[in-house]
């Protein structure tokens, strides 16, 4: 049966809540066994704790190391680790072989409730600057660092990335898998982002949106409402919102516009202010470039280009090889 891990050597000081202002006196610890898992010697010097409540005393391996403090009800348990000049707080919560580490800060609420306890658990590591409150739940193999800011309810699994100035706050955000969320991206809402996604720059991804498989959105792009992005790359200032759909491997750049159920599929290159609404269509062309309007169900599936401006809505269907003249659509 294992004995007790740790002792408290009698130091105390007192930390200043950075999110409260209020005051808590947190104790150092000393190992009084090895935790090979972490690296620890029996009499190896550990980090600070308010309360036994904070650190598991014994059967696990969880520890506390470095100039790291845990306080106010927060919770370390199982294998975690929590060291350099990490905080863990507020009724937070780090468990299984979680690691909190460098400068980050683990943060729950005013209260108990569920609903303000953030959970670290797993394999997953957080890192850097990064700020992590609410109740946000981080699991498997996910890594947060940099300056990233996610709270609400968001929950970041699988082998995600989250990190430099990335911001997460939406109330049920889901970002799973290979996805990777970084720049001055900010996701909201109940989004959910996966596959090996990746979101950067100043993206917005809002709504009850899916944004999945290769695609890539970046620039100022916004995606919302219950738009479904599967693939290609969309930037500039380019918005999907609605139920508009992307698929395959189109480029999407400009002021372009895709609302209601508009599609996007295979490989298209859309460059300009083009603006599609209600079920209109874009697929396999080459180049769609300069201030087009297609409504109705128009259906624009061929090869070559399509430019000047013009605005589109017979409900027409142009297949093969495209031309453009004099405002008209062509075979």
């Amino acid at each position: 049966m294992l004995t007790v891990k740790y002792e408290f050597t009698g130091t105390e000081r007192t930390i200043v809540d950075k999110t409260t202002g209020k005051k808590y006196t947190v104790h150092r610890i000393r190992a009084l066994r090895d935790l090979p898992i972490h690296g620890v010697k029996k009499g190896d010097l550990g980090g600070w704790i308010e309360d036994e409540d904070c650190l598991s005393q014994s059967g696990e391996n969880a520890w506390v190391k470095d100039k790291a403090a845990v306080y106010d009800k927060a919770s370390v348990k199982g294998n975690a680790l929590v060291c350099d000049s990490a905080i863990v707080c507020s009724h937070a919560e780090v468990y299984h072989h979680a690691v909190v580490k460098d400068n980050a800060r683990i943060s729950g609420g005013k209260s108990n409730s569920f609903l303000n306890i953030p959970r670290i658990c797993d394999h997953a590591i957080v890192g850097g600057n990064a700020y992590i409150h609410g109740s946000t739940f981080i699991t498997g193999y996910a890594r947060i660092n940099g300056n990233a800011d996610i709270s609400g309810c968001a929950k970041i699994c699988g082998h995600a990335r989250v990190y430099e100035h990335a911001r997460i706050d939406g109330f049920e955000v889901n970002v799973r898998d290979g996805a990777t969320v970084h720049g001055h991206a900010h996701l909201t809402d109940s989004c959910e982002v996966f596959g090996y996604a990746d979101i950067f720059e100043c993206a917005a991804i809002g709504g009850s949106c899916n944004v999945h498989g290769d695609a890539r959105i970046c620039g100022d792009a916004t995606i919302c409402g219950r738009a479904n992005v599967s693939g290609g790359t969309i930037m500039d200032k380019v918005i999907v919102r609605d139920k508009a759909n992307i698929s395959g491997y189109p480029i999407i750049r400009g002021r372009v516009i895709m609302r209601d159920k508009s599609k996007v599929s295979e490989h298209p290159n859309i460059i300009g202010y083009t603006v599609m609404m209600d079920e209109a269509e874009i697929k396999l062309a080459g180049y769609v470039i300069g201030d087009f309007i297609l409504t109705g169900k128009t259906i624009i599936d061929g090869w070559g280009d399509l430019t000047g401006d013009a605005n589109i809505d017979d409900s027409i269907y142009v297949k093969g090889e495209l031309a453009y003249k004099d405002g008209k659509v062509i075979n």
